[in-house]
């Protein structure tokens, strides 16, 4: 090689550049991806009937084996995220914005894992659990929008779903006044906080699940449990909740 060749790539190093850019770049897809999934706390099956594909395309995805364009962008739109996030584009966090933490399975009392700032794309309507006391159509999905005290911004991907605002049933893990994340359409598990109306009163319990029965359950210790059967019981699934920081 003569002093004018040095320095200039081969077409063997070129190739092997891009495929390691390319590899590197799937591999960012797939983290973030990942962090997206975990702050909507949706499923992979859940994300890939958004998107109508294969779970297991989606696996692939999250999993750093490479996307097509058409559908990182069905994935961004279903995410509610421009699709340049994918790509390591981000915007800068207002310190005045919300801080959302996830309520799941077996979350522990306190705040000792970290808390995920999302950027909220529509208003959904604020209740208090007095308004929603006389809520007694669950399947409808009707919630009293007229008793709504504000319209709150979210990043839900359910249609259906509003804010509550905490009565105290649930300290210290959710404080007194803390807006809480209810999702009709979401499926409630056991172990999962939930919203539900009971003997015309609004709450929020921890749900367990029995063979026939359901359990639910109050932080404070001067609360009693309440046990209801099985059979007909309908609860809304409570996703996270927000305290102004």
């Amino acid at each position: 090689m003569n002093n004018d060749q040095k320095g200039i790539e081969t077409k063997k190093e070129r190739d092997d550049r891009r495929k390691r850019e390319k590899t590197e770049r799937d591999r960012l897809i797939g983290l973030k991806l990942e962090q997206l999934l975990e702050m909507h706390d949706l499923t992979q099956k859940e994300l890939s009937k958004l998107v109508d594909t294969s779970q297991s395309q989606v696996s692939r995805v999250k999993n750093g084996h490479g996307v097509g364009a058409d559908l990182l962008g069905r994935i961004a739109d279903a995410l509610q995220v421009p699709i340049g996030v994918f790509y390591g584009e981000t915007n800068q966090v207002d310190k005045s914005e919300q801080v959302w933490y996830n309520v799941g399975v077996g979350d522990p009392v306190g705040d000792s894992e970290p808390p995920y700032i999302l950027h909220p794309q529509r208003s959904i309507p604020l209740l208090s659990l007095e308004a929603c006391a006389g809520w007694t159509d669950f399947a409808a999905r009707e919630f009293p929008m007229h008793h709504a005290e504000k319209m709150e911004p979210s990043s839900s991907l359910d249609k259906d779903a509003f804010w509550v605002i905490a009565d105290g049933s649930m300290e210290p893990r959710i404080e007194r006044g803390d807006h809480i994340l209810i999702e009709p359409n979401r499926e409630a598990k056991g172990g999962d906080i939930v919203f539900i109306v009971h003997e015309g009163q609004a709450m929020i319990r921890r749900m367990f699940i029995s063979d026939d029965k359901i359990t639910l359950v109050s932080t404070k210790q001067r609360t009693p449990p309440i046990m209801v059967e099985r059979d007909g019981f309908e609860c809304f699934r409570a996703v996270r909740f927000s305290r102004e920081i």
